[in-house]
């Protein structure tokens, strides 16, 4: 999967705008401390929300919206080519974890 990305110039590492296979821009949503608090697309429409545990480890809320990355208005198995495939499900929560990876944890390790 080729992405690309945007970095904004008012903090250090704010991530602005990422574009994945070249076809889907995806933007970011921050709080007020710079942390990605969720994506949007490019007509406003929430992809995907993020929270936070107490260990800083990121949850991704699938109730908001995420799945039709090609924008046709279901969700069938085009959209799944554009999935991260290390992306698990956690079987107690309706999150899912953002594992680059696919370590088992979350991390910045290159995919």
């Amino acid at each position: 999967m080729v992405r690309e990305y945007l970095w904004g110039t008012q903090y250090l590492d704010e991530l602005v705008c990422l574009w994945v296979q070249k076809c889907y821009h995806m933007f970011v949503a921050h709080d007020a401390n710079y942390n990605a608090i969720g994506l949007t697309d490019k007509t406003g429409n929430e992809v995907e929300r993020y929270a936070y545990n107490p260990y800083g480890q990121v949850l991704v809320d699938q109730t908001s919206g995420r799945g039709d990355f090609d924008g046709d208005g279901d969700v069938d198995s085009a959209d799944n080519t554009l999935l991260d495939n290390n992306k698990t499900q956690s079987p107690t929560e309706a999150q899912l974890l953002y594992d680059r990876d696919g370590d088992g944890d979350v991390d910045d390790a290159p995919v």
